[in-house]
């Protein structure tokens, strides 16, 4: 992973997942029932199971 580009505006920040962002992106995106209506999986059950997901996709 040494090509780690962030992309910022002022609106906007694009920068990899990390192990901290884990509560915001189970509150807005992977607990989300209606975001995993259009996914193939269920959304989690908790923030430990968006948390187990981020540490396989960082260190990948």
């Amino acid at each position: 992973m040494g090509n780690r580009v962030e992309l910022v505006t002022a609106r906007l920040q694009l920068r990899r997942t990390r192990p901290g962002d884990a509560p915001a992106l189970f509150n807005n995106y992977t607990g989300d029932p209606h975001c995993a209506r259009f996914l193939q999986r269920r959304p989690h059950a908790d923030v430990a199971h968006t948390q187990a997901m981020l540490q396989v996709s960082c260190t990948a």
